[in-house]
């Protein structure tokens, strides 16, 4: 019986039928992956461009006009990102440098991902522009 199961595992070192599809299967896992993550990475870019791109559009028209709102502001954000607005957050706070007194404008957005698998499904984006 021990002959007989050592010479059917030395017999299956030898064989060399399946290995291509293993091979495969391990360099598809990599290159799925691999292309997921790119996916991914450029889409994080994307919104966090339309993020920089509604706070640049508030942060011109509070530099146009001086006396702009807090809520003005809020709306040309809204009207500028194009992504689902429900769940940005929008802050105003106010910061002195140099003797000048500023306002910032800070914008985040959880960006869920869409990589299976992963402990934290949703990445913060955030940025601030002092007016």
């Amino acid at each position: 019986m021990a002959v007989a199961i050592r010479t059917w595992l030395a017999r299956l070192r030898r064989d060399s039928s399946g290995a291509a599809a293993i091979e495969f299967a391990f360099g598809a896992v990599i290159f799925l992956v691999l292309s997921i993550g790119i996916v991914e990475f450029g889409r994080a870019l994307f919104v966090r461009n339309q993020l920089g791109y509604a706070a640049d559009v508030a942060t011109r028209a509070a530099l146009v006009d001086t006396e702009i709102t807090q809520a003005e502001m809020q709306a040309k954000v809204h009207a500028a990102f194009r992504e689902n607005d429900a769940q940005l957050t929008i802050t105003f706070t106010t910061e002195t440098a140099g003797g000048q007194e500023f306002r910032v404008l800070s914008l985040s957005y959880p960006l869920t991902l869409l990589i299976p698998f992963l402990e934290t499904e949703t990445v913060t984006l955030a940025l601030s522009r002092r007016i």
